[in-house]
């Protein structure tokens, strides 16, 4: 999900914002941003950050009703797990004899911490059991991360090899006391995600002009407590994530470029209530999960001083496990399997000194997908198998703009809404040129 080598990537950076780029420059390539260099992919690779050196990112977010972003991944959720009015951003700046990067408040998983882009969990918190005293459930696992911290330290070892390691924090805690004709009581929640990642960069390695390696790992903590005059109820919430990635790239002529992607990953997620009384017949006591996914992925394409564009294909499969436990003896179960084989094409383009404008465009070539649910009492459950080779939006656009103001670059989501409403002066329905914005500053040695 990254990069084109020194040869190719020159060309490539040429048409974009100096030797720096953002989230929204590679939102605006959809899919296809897999194979495109970027800064945003230290988070999975962090020995890019060697690379992008004194630099200011600014990540303004972006509308919470936009239909590119719901469209993309069927909820309000960017590409890369980005919430669109969050606003957050980084500093990259020369430290020692490598680069240190600090940014704050991106958005971390609510089960999975650090990279959370290839999968999701399915959601503990849509099957609440029935009694009053356990619908905090879904409020102990959905509760958002706050104070997020990511810092990132990039160094070369030699001309040819690169390392890069980085730490992440987010928590999120409070307590809520209520009192009522001499009753007191309670909802206390301590949420922490911790994350490491490694990586390196290793050129000419073969055939392949830059082999680049990212290994995350991610841990998860929660503990909700919910107190009554009548029953004391807590949850404890633990889970791990671990995400490997390694990107190839291959330089031809006169500015063609290959890449090859890579990925695994794999999370699990627990929860378990532990009540000081007996519970509720209907309440569930403990929710296992567990999910993995990988994908192999290939692109080939073109740079010039005047624009890029390439064309990809990205396999990926999936499995998903959820496994409720009730206090009584009943089943709840979900197993869900699939694989897709996804082409993508993307452009970038040079129009003058202050514009550049990107689209990108994907649709899956073959989909599968498998839900198996065991319900019902043990002995006697219901087994459904609901099998589709039809993803909910298989045919997806994206386009995007670059602004250069001297040594600013304002790169935008283009906000396709406009391509019919018009502007609010043509057709009286109010509108914005983009969806995402974010806002780059090099500065230092970056300019040189």
């Amino acid at each position: 999900m990254n990069k084109v080598t020194t040869a190719a990537l020159a060309g490539l950076l040429a048409v974009t914002a100096g030797a720096q780029a953002s989230a929204s420059r590679w939102n605006g390539f959809g899919s296809a941003q897999a194979y495109i260099a970027d800064v945003q992919d230290i988070f999975t690779l962090p020995g890019v950050v060697a690379s992008h050196a004194d630099t200011t990112y600014f990540e303004l977010g972006g509308f919470a009703t936009n239909p590119l972003i719901a469209g993309f991944a069927g909820n309000a959720s960017a590409y890369n797990g980005i919430a669109p009015t969050n606003v957050w951003g980084g500093v990259h700046s020369k430290l020692g004899g490598g680069v240190l990067g600090l940014w704050f408040n991106r958005v971390s998983n609510t089960s999975s911490g650090i990279n959370a882009t290839l999968i999701t969990l399915p959601n503990a918190g849509s099957v609440i059991g029935a009694s009053a005293e356990f619908t905090a459930w879904s409020t102990a696992i959905g509760a958002p991360l706050h104070n997020q911290i990511d810092a990132i330290y990039g160094f070369s070892l030699s001309d040819a090899t690169t390392l890069g390691i980085g730490l992440s924090r987010a928590t999120n805690s409070g307590k809520f006391e209520s009192t009522a004709g001499g009753s007191t009581g309670s909802l206390e929640s301590n949420i922490g995600d911790f994350g490491i990642s490694l990586g390196v960069e290793q050129k000419e390695v073969g055939p392949i002009s830059l082999l680049e390696i990212g290994l995350q790992y991610s841990s998860r903590g929660n503990s909700f407590v919910q107190k009554s005059p009548t029953q004391t109820d807590k949850i404890l919430v633990n889970g791990s994530s671990i995400n490997l990635r390694i990107g190839g790239d291959m330089v031809g002529e006169k500015g063609m470029f290959s890449r090859v992607e890579l990925g695994f990953a794999t999370q699990s997620l627990g929860l378990k209530d532990e009540f000081a009384t007996a519970p509720a017949a209907g309440s569930y006591i403990e929710s296992k999960n567990s999910a993995s996914m990988w994908n192999l992925g290939y692109a080939m394409g073109g740079t010039s001083d005047k624009g890029m564009g390439l064309m990809g294909l990205m396999l990926a499969g999936n499995g998903q496990s959820n496994d409720q436990a009730y206090a009584t003896a009943e089943v709840d179960k979900t197993d869900i399997s699939g694989m897709s084989l996804l082409a993508t094409t993307a452009g970038e383009a040079k129009i003058n000194g202050w514009l550049t404008v990107r689209a990108g465009l994907e649709s899956n070539l073959f989909f599968t997908s498998t839900t198996t649910t065991d319900n019902g009492p043990a002995g006697g459950t219901t087994k459904n198998v609901t099998t589709s080779d039809a993803p909910a939006a298989n045919g997806k656009a994206s386009m995007g703009t670059t602004l250069t103001f001297g040594d600013i670059s304002i790169d935008g989501v283009l906000n396709q809404d406009l391509l019919y409403t018009g502007t609010y002066l043509v057709s009286g329905v109010p509108g914005a040129l983009s969806s995402q914005v974010s806002l780059t500053w090099p500065w230092g040695g970056s300019k040189q």
